[in-house]
Parts: structure tokens; sequence; C-alpha cells
């Protein structure tokens, strides 16, 4: 049972589906890739406090749509449906590991928490008493696609015990005292705060979030996108000054722009649902003021392959190139996710039934034009 929340205004029920969901979660997977690019001048400029909230956003949404009717049969059902491919694809993944030797060294328990990505439960000091229990995913991006798992099989435990789930929530988003920034950690504080949110909203309609936003917002969720980037380039700008060994330090200097010492922005544990809270936004106004960006609904289902493949397509592209040019990961990103969702698109065209399997797609029919 959800709890119930202030009523947003009513709003006809959509008789379609809710592009700028989809807009929104490409959006998010696309920053996702873009912070793990190699060339560190690059991927600063995504570690932002605007866009801290591309994991946040998934992890929200996730726990949104677990709340909505949630049973243990739901719960059972996503974390097997979630878990099939995950572990598939880190398989897959394993074989092309750098460390080959490593993994033909491993023991069957090392090689399985490598594969899960499980180190240490909630804490670091929280672990099991067996040895060998600790690994990351093979893929080390989908430690978030892990805790989505997890939390989704515990989803009717989080919703019965409502009340230490507010307690959570409200020390994870308004203090510090459990701040592991520590991704390696299975179930940390921060990832199950952000999806106990999702749980707690689930009883809000999404037509009823985009009547709102249309109704009351849209100049002030503006306003904020437009400081976000501001403070973006700052932050940007402050990363770059404390590395001179950089093309783009040497190329800005000549303009003096060190001349001023730019402030780094602190990214506290409020930051990400922020982040998130603009996605959302930039989803409704992309599908509202540019009707050509509901076509993002034909590529949002493949997030999942992206989240799962982007890290390794990286890897294999010498780091040199990545940073023998400030452009070349203005490039290489792009080329990167249309590869994968190009791959995406050719399981829906002639293998429909692998998609389960294979990128968490319960939807194989193509989406109608309009």
């Amino acid at each position: 049972m959800t709890p119930q929340f202030t009523k947003f205004p009513d709003a006809p029920k959509a008789s379609s589906r809710e592009h700028w969901i989809d807009i929104s979660r490409f959006l998010a997977a696309y920053l996702i890739v873009c912070v793990h690019a190699p060339a560190f001048s690059f991927s600063s400029m995504f570690q932002l406090p605007v866009f801290n909230g591309r994991v946040a956003f998934f992890l929200i949404l996730a726990g949104y749509f677990m709340g909505q009717e949630n049973s243990w049969g739901k719960a059972v059902k996503r974390f097997v449906t979630l878990l099939i491919p995950f572990l598939f694809w880190n398989v897959i993944i394993s074989f092309f590991y750098p460390g080959k030797e490593e993994i033909m060294n491993m023991g069957v328990l090392e090689y399985l928490c490598n594969l899960v990505g499980f180190r240490s439960f909630f804490t670091p000091d929280l672990t099991l008493p067996i040895d060998g229990l600790i690994g990351r995913p093979f893929s080390p991006a989908t430690w978030f696609l892990r805790d989505i798992i997890l939390c989704s099989l515990i989803s009717p435990l989080l919703l019965k015990f409502k009340y230490p789930v507010y307690a959570l929530i409200l020390i994870c988003f308004c203090t510090d005292l459990l701040d592991i920034s520590d991704s390696l950690i299975t179930l940390s504080p921060q990832p199950v705060a952000t999806f106990c949110l999702g749980l707690l909203l689930s009883s809000i309609k999404l037509a009823s979030v985009k009547t709102f936003y249309r109704n009351s917002f849209t100049p002030y969720v503006l306003l904020s996108v437009g400081i976000g980037f501001l403070l973006s380039i700052t932050n940007y700008l402050s990363v770059c000054q404390n590395n001179p060994e950089w093309n783009m330090h040497k190329i800005l200097a000549s303009y003096g722009v060190w001349n001023i010492s730019w402030p780094a922005v602190h990214l506290n544990s409020l930051c990400p649902v922020f982040g998130a809270l603009l996605l959302m936004a930039l989803g409704i106004w992309l599908e509202k003021k540019i009707p050509v960006a509901r076509k993002l609904s034909n590529y949002a289902p493949a997030c999942f392959l992206i989240f799962v493949l982007h890290y390794p397509l990286i890897m294999l592209i010498p780091s040199h190139i990545w940073k023998q040019s400030f452009f070349a990961p203005f490039v290489l990103i792009p080329a990167i996710i249309f590869l994968i969702v190009a791959f995406y698109l050719f399981l829906r065209k002639f293998f429909p039934a692998c998609l389960p399997y294979v990128a968490n797609d319960r939807i194989t029919h193509v989406p109608k034009k309009n």
C-alpha cells in the first residue's frame, strides 16, 4: 500500500505513451556515457551538480514504477527480468576483461562476486565472513543496475516499513552522515534512499506531473536550467584550472582566463535529486516545444544496452585517440551511442523474442510513428 500525498491538479488520462519520460531516459543515459570518457577534460564537464542526476533519475524512475500496485509477485518478476540480461552481459564481458589471467586465477566465489558486483552491504564494514566474497561488475558502470535489481526485490519490505524509509531519506538528503561515495558497496544508503523516494512518489500520476509542470513551473524550470549551466561552466573551469597539463588549460591561459580563481561547486546530497528533476523538466519541455524529439521514444528502450555496453566499448578505443583532440570525444561518444542503438534496433527487427533476455525490453513491437 503506497503512502498518499497532496494531489496534483487533475489531468486527462494519457491516451498514448508519455514521450517525455523516454526523452529524459535517453538524455540521462547519454550523460552517463559522457562521464566515462577517458578524456578527463571532456568528462569533467558532465561531473556537475546540474547533471549529477543522471543515475538518480533511473533510481527514482525504477522505484516509481515498482511502487505502483506493488506485490511480492511483481517484485520477484522484476528481479528475474532484470537479473537475466544483467548476468548475461557481465558473463560475456568477462571473456573480454583486460586482466584475463586474473580471471583465470579466480575461484568460483570470487568470479561470482565480480559477476554481480558484490563487496559489502550498505557500509564498508558490513561484510559476510567468507573469504573471496569481494568484487565489482565486469562492466563497472552497471553497479546501479545491481542496486536497482536488489531494491526491486525488497520493494515490498521498503513500502511496509515506511517510517524507517522516511528516516533514511531525510538522513541521506539532509545530512552527510551516510554519505558513502563508493559505488562498489552493494545497496549503499544513497541509492537505496533515492529508489525509496521513487517508491513514495508512485501515487502521483505521470500525466498530472506534466500538467502541473506546464501550468506552474515553466519559467522557474528554465531559469534553474540556465543557472545550472552557469554553475556547470564554473565547475569545469575550476577543474581545468587545477590541471595545467591539459591542452584546454593552455588554450584558456592564452586568453587570461586563469587571472580569476574559479570556485568548485560542492556536490551535496541534494544535487542528484535536483539533477533528476531537471532531466524530467527538460524531457517535458522538449516534448512540448520540439515534437521531433518524440522520436527518441523509439530509442529509449535501448538504455539498458547503453548502460551495459558503453564502458567496454569505450575501453576498446586506445586512450590516446580520446586525448588527441579536445573534440575527439564529441565524435566518439555519439558514435558509441549510435552503434549500441543500431544493435538494439537490429535485435528488435530480427530477434524480438530475445529482447527481454538481452535488452530488458518487454515491449517487442515497434511504436507507431505518431
